[in-house]
């Protein structure tokens, strides 16, 4: 079995600032870089050519795309996000095309669907409190185009290795 996602990862002239906060909040900082999660981890035997060619075929209608960040938020008291401001409708397409044909039966419907990229996850709420308050100090606001989507296997510790990209 294979433990695979499918993620955009944005790339963003100030990542810097970002990767300062996922660095100190995030325990998947240098493990996987910042991203869009379009397909929750899912474990699966479907071979490389077929997962690429599902995304490739979900997704042939849709076009490159901006996409913008800014505004924080706290899930369920131990994950700090930003919001994804500009794109929105388009990403909750693509996990919606995306969780049709092969991966729906991996559709989590115990996790509502919200864009976001991860700045950190905590183990008290109290940690994430602070963190919010921290980043909230912040008026930033991260863009970038978004011109691909990627299959990402997941490692046995939690890395991410790219297995396949498809262009829009």
């Amino acid at each position: 079995m294979i433990k695979r996602s499918i993620c955009i990862f944005p790339f963003f002239e100030n990542i810097d600032k970002l990767e300062l906060w996922r660095e100190k909040y995030d325990p998947l900082y240098g493990k996987i870089a910042p991203h869009v999660t379009l397909v929750f981890p899912f474990e699966s035997e479907l071979s490389s050519k077929m997962i690429g060619s599902h995304v490739s075929n979900a997704l042939k209608e849709i076009k490159p795309f901006e996409l913008e960040f800014s505004g924080f938020s706290v899930e369920n008291d131990s994950f700090l996000f930003i919001d994804v401001e500009r794109g929105y409708d388009t990403i909750v397409q693509l996990h919606n095309r995306l969780y049709t044909g092969i991966l729906k039966q991996f559709l989590r419907k115990d996790l509502p669907f919200k864009p976001h990229l991860t700045i950190g996850r905590f183990v008290s709420d109290h940690a994430c409190e602070e963190a919010f308050q921290v980043v909230s100090e912040e008026n930033l606001t991260f863009q970038t185009a978004v011109t691909e989507v990627v299959v990402e296997v997941i490692e046995e510790d939690e890395s991410s290795t790219v297995e396949c990209r498809i262009r829009l």
